[in-house]
């Protein structure tokens, strides 16, 4: 017999192993630690795995920061042949809460909002704090966005089970935040279109039941949105609508409801995050790094001080930098780096030297 939540309801994820919201959500593996939303607060889970109680007392001792857990308020039992844990309820005053539905028990997966009482905890596993870096590169690492960047999670998980539709703000060439996002979220293989308004029913069919994105206007989302509800719903392809301004988001809102709820991102500008900019380009070059097969992203000192004096429009132009200073210390010589990036060898000679790099 299935567990009931505190309404009655009977928690059909607890037994499950791939409860309903993971369909298209890519994040499945073992949930390693527990995290209080908006903070660097975190609990690791037993490794080996073992049973233990979570709570002001329990054997995973909880700082209670709302004064609303009980002693000892839920257990955490690994299951059997799996890598899998669940929590039950252990009659707490406060009881306990999964993404904020009342539930005695579930089985924990990487992104779900668990509340003890009051106290809201992001479980997480590595891809999920893989994801959770890239995030903050996006929105910044200062401590008053870190709950905006754990509501953006959930944003995203809500985006990839096709129950919202993002609406994406920011500056710059927004695409390369969107192809991270979908790699991470619902994974490389899943396709990924740009909208085109000369031909929507082509643009939905190269998306086909992965993702669809545009820079898109409020007389282009009424075409857009004919071609989605022409499309069964199981076979509709995720929306990402970019933008450059908040008011722009808030005419699209019309356009978009009923088909598909919207959910905002919004990512601030670089010139909100003073002393991040250098930190955002040493992270694009790590991955940049990793991806052309680099040993390191052979930043000279001289590289690594002149990047700490640079801004940049966007995060699309930060990336872009970083790219270019990688490939031209990895390749060592302007010519063989220029070939590499399928540009001409003095144009990229040039932004060097106006960046002040040394060639």
């Amino acid at each position: 017999m299935n567990p009931k939540s505190s309404d009655g309801r009977t928690d059909e994820s607890s037994t499950s192993l791939v409860p309903p919201l993971l369909h298209s959500w890519d994040m499945t593996d073992p949930v390693i630690r527990l995290r209080e939303h908006g903070t660097e607060r975190v609990y690791s889970l037993p490794d080996p795995p073992t049973y233990c109680t979570l709570g002001k007392e329990g054997t995973l001792r909880v700082v209670d920061t709302t004064r609303s857990l009980s002693r000892k308020h839920a257990e955490l039992m690994p299951m059997e042949a799996s890598q899998l844990w669940k929590i039950k309820d252990l009659n707490s005053l406060n009881k306990m809460r999964r993404d904020r539905e009342p539930l005695t028990s579930f089985i924990l997966q990487p992104g779900i909002e668990l509340a003890l009482g009051n106290l809201r905890l992001i479980c997480e596993s590595k891809r999920l704090i893989a994801l959770l870096e890239v995030l903050r590169r996006f929105m910044g690492w200062a401590p008053a966005r870190q709950h905006e960047v754990d509501d953006t999670i959930r944003t995203l998980r809500d985006w990839a089970t096709k129950r919202v539709a993002i609406l994406l703000i920011g500056d710059g060439d927004l695409m390369p935040v969107v192809r991270r996002l979908h790699d991470l979220v619902i994974g490389p293989a899943i396709p990924l279109a740009q909208y085109d308004k000369r031909d929507p029913a082509g643009s939905m069919k190269a998306a086909g039941s992965g993702t669809l994105c545009t820079m898109i206007t409020s007389t282009d989302a009424r075409k857009l949105m004919r071609s989605v509800r022409a499309v069964k719903e199981a076979e509709r392809p995720r929306l990402i609508f970019c933008m450059r301004k908040e008011a722009t988001a808030a005419e699209l809102t019309h356009y978009v409801v009923p088909a598909l709820l919207p959910a905002v991102i919004s990512l601030p500008s670089l010139k909100s995050r003073p002393g991040e900019s250098a930190l955002i380009v040493q992270k694009f070059a790590e991955d940049i790094a990793d991806e052309i097969g680099a040993p390191s992203t052979g930043f000279t000192p001289p590289d690594l001080a002149r990047i700490k004096t640079l801004e940049w429009k966007s995060l699309a132009a930060a990336e872009d930098a970083a790219r270019r200073l990688v490939v031209l210390r990895f390749k060592g010589r302007v010519t063989e780096g220029a070939a590499y990036l399928g540009m001409d060898h003095g144009a990229l000679g040039r932004w060097a030297r106006s960046k002040g790099f040394s060639t």
